[in-house]
C-alpha cells in the first residue's frame, strides 16, 4: 500500500483515482470543486493524509497555466514533496514545463514524470490507459506499480518532456484522423450518400480507426461535423504548434485544425 495524494477529479482523474484506492492505496483526493471531491468520498474510501506525508503526489489538472499553479512556487506542491517521493503528472502540457517540474523536483530530491494519458474516461475505468511518460528510468521504475492500476500500457519514451511530446503527437495525429472523416462526411453528404452506411463501410478497410470506431458506436453520425465535435482538442492543437515552432516540425494539417477549432 501507498500513501497518494491525488489532484484533479475530472471525468479521467475521478476513475483512475478510484482505481487505486480499489488496488487497496490509501488516497487522499484533493480538487477545485468540492462536490467532485464529496462525490469520489461517497464512492470510495478517501484517506487524510497532506501531501508532505505521500510517497506520490499524481495531477491531472486542466492545463499548463493549471498546472504550474498547483506545483510551483514556495507554496506549491513540489515545495512539499518529501524526499524520495514522486510526482506523477498527467496532464496534457508543455515539454517545457515538464521540464521545469523534474528539475524542482530534483532539488527535493525527489523525482517526477511527465505521463500524460490517452484513451479515455471508458478507458480509465478499466484500467486499459495509455501512458506516454518522460523522466528517468529510476523513477520510471519506482512509479510503474502505480501507474499499473490504471495503464493497459505504460511507453517511457525519454527524458523529462518526452512524455507530454509524445502526448502532442498523440492529439496532432487524432486531429488529423478526425479531419479526415470529417471530410468524408462533407462528401458523403454532398453525394447523397447515408452517412451511418458510409462509416460502416469505412470500418471495414483501410480507413479503420479507433476514432471512427468511437464514431460509429456513438450512433451520431447523422449532422457530425468537425468544429463541434472536435472542439476539445483545440488547446492540444495550439499547444502543439507552439511546441513545434521552436523545433523546426512543419504542421500544415494542425494549423488548419487550430484554426477551425480556435483557442477558447
Amino acid at each position: 500500500m501507498a500513501l497518494i495524494s491525488f489532484f484533479g477529479l475530472g471525468a479521467m482523474g475521478s476513475e483512475m483515482a478510484g482505481r487505486l484506492a480499489r488496488a487497496g492505496h490509501a488516497v487522499a483526493v484533493h480538487d477545485p470543486a468540492a462536490a467532485r471531491s464529496a462525490d469520489w468520498t461517497r464512492r470510495f474510501a478517501a484517506a487524510d493524509h497532506a501531501p508532505a506525508e505521500a510517497a506520490f503526489v499524481i495531477t491531472c489538472v486542466t492545463d499548463d497555466a493549471a498546472l504550474r499553479r498547483l506545483l510551483l512556487g514556495p507554496t506549491g506542491l513540489i515545495a512539499q514533496l518529501p524526499a524520495g517521493g514522486c510526482l506523477i503528472d498527467h496532464t496534457t502540457a508543455a515539454p517545457a514545463t515538464a521540464r521545469a517540474l523534474a528539475q524542482a523536483a530534483s532539488a527535493r530530491g525527489a523525482l517526477a514524470l511527465d505521463a500524460p494519458i490517452s484513451g479515455g474516461a471508458a478507458s480509465a475505468a478499466s484500467g486499459t490507459l495509455s501512458v506516454m511518460v518522460g523522466g528517468t528510468a529510476e523513477a520510471v521504475a519506482f512509479a510503474r506499480p502505480i501507474l499499473a492500476a490504471y495503464a493497459g500500457s505504460i511507453e517511457h519514451l525519454g527524458a523529462a518532456g518526452a512524455g507530454h511530446l509524445a502526448k502532442l503527437a498523440n492529439q496532432v495525429a487524432i486531429a488529423g484522423i478526425m479531419r479526415g472523416i470529417a471530410e468524408a462526411l462533407a462528401l458523403a453528404r454532398a453525394g447523397g450518400l447515408g452517412e451511418a452506411a458510409l462509416l460502416r463501410a469505412l470500418a471495414s478497410g483501410s480507413a479503420r480507426s479507433t476514432q471512427l470506431d468511437r464514431l460509429i458506436a456513438s450512433g451520431n453520425a447523422d449532422g457530425w461535423h468537425f468544429e463541434r465535435q472536435v472542439a476539445w482538442l483545440a488547446k492540444d492543437l495550439h499547444l502543439a504548434l507552439e511546441t513545434a515552432g521552436p523545433l523546426g516540425a512543419a504542421l500544415p494539417l494542425t494549423e488548419l485544425a487550430a484554426r477551425l477549432l480556435p483557442r477558447s
